[in-house]
């Protein structure tokens, strides 16, 4: 029977050897966050202003369309019978493109769903009432040991190493 070895892959990173080094490390990572939330901080502030150009420029397009769309709207509304012989097609081919009339799917809006369910109960319409089961995780969570050993199920938890410097309020998480 052969030997099984098992090798770990050779660290490509500097390690500290000492305390001091490794507070050093710690130092060093506040400070490229430090620069890393700078950087993020111009960028963000360069998007804002191009996206204000945008939205500035984009504005008189935008109010134009609608504006066209609104005009192009009431003409065919005024129109419609004959635009459409007299409702027997939906849409009307113009030079430059068309415009149509659909229907939109039907919808339904509730407004107080606990008032409509208990109606709907009230007058025994239940087949309108839909119940929807799923595994109540946190209850899994409170009785881990009960579900253990049920196939499907599995409860995991990891760990992080966490470097949180000084000088900045963030958190450097590893693994």
């Amino acid at each position: 029977m052969a030997k099984t070895r098992l090798k770990t892959d050779a660290v490509a990173v500097a390690v500290p050897k000492t305390d001091q080094e490794a507070a050093e490390y710690v130092m060093t990572i506040g400070a490229h966050q430090r620069e890393l939330k700078m950087l993020e901080a111009a960028v963000d502030e360069q998007k804002s202003a191009f996206d204000q150009k945008l939205m500035s420029e984009a504005a008189p397009h935008k109010q134009g369309i609608e504006d066209c769309a609104e005009g192009l709207r009431i003409y065919c509304e005024a129109n419609r019978k004959r635009l459409t012989n007299d409702g027997k097609v939906k849409t009307v081919d113009f030079e430059h493109g068309i415009v149509a009339w659909r229907m939109r799917p039907p919808s339904v809006r509730v407004a107080s769903v606990k008032a409509v369910i208990d109606t709907l109960r009230a007058l025994d319409f239940t087949r309108f009432i839909r119940v929807k089961e799923e595994v109540d995780k946190e209850a899994i969570l409170r009785e881990p040991e009960t579900v253990a050993h049920l196939k499907g199920i599995t409860i995991s938890q990891g760990e992080d190493f966490i470097i949180k410097p000084n000088e900045t309020d963030l958190e450097q998480v590893v693994g």
